[in-house]
């Protein structure tokens, strides 16, 4: 499972918005998103997302984001 982020804006740049998603490649499929700002909080959505859905995995693919660690912290990260 990858899971990464990246960001838009609405109207103006100070208006930024983060999409965190969870995707798996070998189905191409993004399991998980959420919108939010970029916090901790935003990405323990997306786990209780991943939770909630059942979805399991042996290892989590991020770009070593301290939040991603942070939210993420009993998972395998590659």
């Amino acid at each position: 499972m990858e899971v990464d982020k990246f960001w838009t804006y609405v109207g103006k740049k100070r208006h930024k918005l983060r999409l965190i998603y969870a995707y798996h490649r070998e189905s191409g499929e993004i399991v998980a998103w959420v919108f939010g700002q970029r916090n901790t909080n935003t990405v323990r959505e997306l786990w209780c997302k991943i939770e909630a859905l059942g979805i399991k995995w042996g290892g989590l693919l991020t770009d070593n984001w301290k939040r991603f660690k942070r939210a993420f912290s009993d998972t395998y990260h590659v």
